[in-house]
């Protein structure tokens, strides 16, 4: 049977206050992926925020549409709130509560005298244990489109769960969270992390500033960071150095490049997995940084020569570095794209033969595959050079996907080339890192379309197989700035092997 509760009471307790503080549950999700998002978006100026990407929006939009996807499946006869004023929704999930209500989806949970609130996304009912309401209570659903959990995903899940158990008087020990895949998990409730991490949030929220380390937020706000970062001289802009690696150096008193550049190598060893090897790297690096001029050499390093040459690079709907469960996008490996060069010829940004193959539909990608492993096998399976460990990632995701080419696997992978491998063992130069862009620009090289990224090519190439007639231009700057990638590759090669031979030219003999 129902308790007999006074509503408006409970709801005056729970949502009459206004703190000074007062931060939602997305606000934690911020704090989790960059807390220099979560201080941009209260406390930077809005004319500091980069245009919002095609990428961002594609994301946000196929986010959503999950979401929704898994709710309609699971709980479609679960209302949403009447109005978008929290506090009328708010005094109807409470009556919705009292009379036993099965559940709610997207109903704001507020709790003021502790500073937080939240919309999750579906709260259910359960007969397992009492709350104020009567012998039932509720429990969190929480959606997500990533197929690996993390602290962003176990975190406001528990944060949902705080704010309920001051609503119906109960604390579930356990929070459900339905994965990309589909797929149910149990989450134990942890109050000491959450609270750790409320705490840290308030303070930001308060106006505690957030250091901004180089390459240390997302979009709206990674330009604006990384400038601050740079007009700071942050010790994050040494390749290698993180913001974890950034905060221990602080504890040295390191915070820029010419601290890091003028420190004591036994002083650096003294911080937690920094051998001697680490140590020396980091001087050096931010030596050569501090210069800014001349790139120094680390050691001999092995180019192929002798024959035919093939830049390689691909173009995916998952970018570098991202979970390919997370963002929701297809997973296809749509652009394979080779610069070749036959025996004997002069290597460089200028010369060689572009050659694409491209999935034209995102279920034409094997026939894409196979056209390359021809191309492959009938060029006497050349030396593939390539920027970093993505292709061979991305080449064994296909080969996985389609194992009727499994009999290439070997020869293809053999035939790799890491030429970042070989830059950063041979060379420390003075850029931000090792990344193809930042190497090869420093080297002089400009790509053609200054509004055309990985990310927007992922745009571009989805709205081409919409409508490949309408979108053949969009089509053809993915294919430009895919041969772009591939002529700064061979520039860097060039450099390299004009620096590693006597005759002071990259040729192949």
């Amino acid at each position: 049977m129902p308790r007999t509760i006074d509503l408006e009471a409970l709801q005056r307790e729970l949502s009459g206050g206004r703190p000074q503080a007062r931060v939602s549950v997305d606000d934690l999700s911020t704090y989790l992926r960059s807390p220099f998002n979560l201080w941009a978006d209260l406390h930077a100026p809005a004319t500091e925020q980069q245009a919002a990407s095609g990428y961002d929006a594609l994301v946000r939009d196929v986010s959503f549409s999950h979401r929704e996807r898994m709710v309609i499946i699971h709980f479609a006869d679960l209302p949403l709130p009447p109005s978008r004023d929290h506090r009328v929704s708010f005094a109807t999930l409470l009556r919705g509560m009292a009379e036993g209500a099965r559940g709610f989806r997207r109903h704001p949970l507020l709790w003021d005298a502790g500073g937080l609130w939240g919309e999750p996304a579906v709260l259910v009912r359960t007969e397992s244990a009492p709350s104020r309401f009567g012998p039932w209570s509720y429990e969190v659903v929480h959606l997500t489109l990533a197929r690996t959990l993390r602290d962003h995903h176990h975190i406001p899940a528990m944060a949902y769960n705080l704010l309920l158990s001051k609503v119906q008087g109960r604390l579930p020990t356990q929070v459900t969270i339905i994965d990309g895949a589909g797929a149910f998990h149990r989450i134990p409730h942890d109050p000491l992390v959450l609270d750790e991490t409320v705490r840290a949030v308030m303070r930001i929220v308060e106006g505690e500033p957030v250091r901004p380390f180089f390459g240390g937020a997302d979009a709206p706000w990674s330009d604006y960071c990384d400038q601050l970062a740079v007009a700071a001289r942050d010790v994050s802009l040494v390749s290698k150095v993180g913001p974890a690696a950034a905060r221990n150096l602080a504890t040295l008193g390191i915070y820029t490049v010419e601290h890091l550049a003028g420190a004591d190598r036994e002083a650096l060893q003294s911080l937690p997995r920094v051998g001697a090897k680490t140590a020396d790297g980091w001087i050096a690096a931010a030596q050569v940084l501090s210069e800014g001029t001349t790139p120094r050499r680390l050691e001999a390093v092995s180019l192929p020569r002798g024959r035919p040459l093939a830049f390689l690079d691909f173009e995916s709907t998952i970018p570098m570095g991202s979970d390919p469960d997370e963002g929701g996008v297809p997973n296809v490996d749509y652009l394979i794209g080779v610069l070749q060069f036959p025996d004997g010829a002069e290597i460089g940004p200028r010369g060689g033969t572009y050659l694409p193959f491209v999935a034209h539909r995102i279920e034409a990608e094997e026939e894409a595959f196979g056209q390359f492993l021809a191309w492959f096998e009938d060029n006497g399976r050349p030396p593939l050079l390539h920027w970093s460990s993505y292709e061979k990632t991305r080449f064994n995701r296909l080969f996985d996907a389609y194992p009727t080419h499994h009999r290439l696997r070997a020869p293809v992978l053999e035939a790799l080339v890491d030429l970042l491998d070989r830059a950063r063992r041979g060379w420390i130069f003075p850029t931000t890192g090792y990344g193809l862009k930042v190497v090869a620009h420093f080297l002089g090289y400009r790509w053609r379309h200054a509004d055309v990224t990985a990310l927007q090519s992922i745009v571009h190439y989805l709205n081409y197989v919409q409508n490949p007639q309408q979108y053949a231009e969009l089509l053809r700057k993915v294919l430009d700035y895919n041969e772009d990638d591939l002529r700064a590759t061979a520039l860097v090669y060039q450099w390299l092997a004009t620096h590693e031979a006597p005759a002071g030219r990259a040729t192949l003999k």
